[in-house]
């Protein structure tokens, strides 16, 4: 088994992290496998 950490340091407050991280159009910009996310209600 393998583990592997990796860290970033992102110059901007909690709540604009969290922002960009919840919307799925920009999934492609910071996790590597998606190409497209879709959201299905």
């Amino acid at each position: 088994m393998v583990d592997v950490l990796t860290e970033i340091v992102i110059e901007l407050p909690s709540e604009g992290v969290s922002e960009y991280a919840a919307n799925l159009d920009n999934a492609p910009q910071w996790y590597v496998n998606f190409r497209k996310a879709l959201l299905n209600y």
